[in-house]
């Protein structure tokens, strides 16, 4: 070996260490293991914006978003709907959310019938096609939040400026209605979190998909 072959291989090997390095870094990245399986959402029969029955089979294939909120909450579901319309408009823009769905359901039926839920849905400018508003029997909702979503919920008469107290979580569910998180959606960091999580539930293919 010359003085003068000597600084190219040099430089050679060097590139090609910088090169490997950047492509292990960057497999890492991508490799990121998926959220884990929390539990599964149960069956549901509910009542939409447009009073029309919601199912769970309706959000087959689909992964989405659940928040629980009530309309006349003046604590963290004004926040919580907030969120949920941010993601909306970024939904109409990222391609790659062509299949989620949000769903914001009330632990207040009694007050949030279809046609308030409805109301709010048009206060709120959601696109409904891709965002509903779910009501129905109060105690299937109250089933559904505790002992499906693993959320607390509560009633505080004794409070008429909060007379219901409730998670604020939102809850990521995937497309064989399976909770892969659950995330401060009141926090940017965790917002953060949940876009990074969705993105990558959203490129799973589902078994039955995979196998045809």
């Amino acid at each position: 070996m010359t003085a003068s072959t000597r600084p190219s291989k040099m430089r050679t090997r060097f590139i090609g260490s910088l090169v490997f390095t950047t492509l292990l870094v960057t497999g890492c990245k991508d490799s990121a293991p998926p959220p884990p399986v929390l539990g599964t959402v149960p069956a549901f029969a509910l009542q939409d914006q447009d009073d029309k029955s919601f199912t769970l089979d309706d959000l087959a294939g689909k992964v989405w978003i659940a928040t629980f909120i009530f309309t006349r909450c003046s604590g963290t579901c004004p926040r919580q709907t907030s969120v949920f319309y941010t993601f909306q408009e970024e939904l109409h823009k990222r391609a790659s959310w062509r299949d989620l769905r949000l769903v914001s359901m009330t632990v207040d039926p009694e007050y949030d019938t279809s046609a308030v839920m409805k109301k709010y849905a048009e206060l709120t400018l959601a696109d409904t096609t891709r965002w509903h508003f779910l009501t129905g029997d109060r105690t299937k909702l109250r089933e559904l939040c505790k002992n499906g979503f693993k959320l607390a919920v509560f009633d505080q008469k004794e409070n008429p400026d909060m007379p219901i107290l409730h998670s604020d979580k939102i809850v990521l569910v995937d497309r064989q209605g399976r909770i892969r998180g659950y995330y401060d959606g009141l926090e940017e960091k965790e917002q953060e979190r949940l876009r990074s999580e969705l993105e990558r539930v959203l490129a799973e293919i589902p078994a039955a998909s995979a196998q045809q």
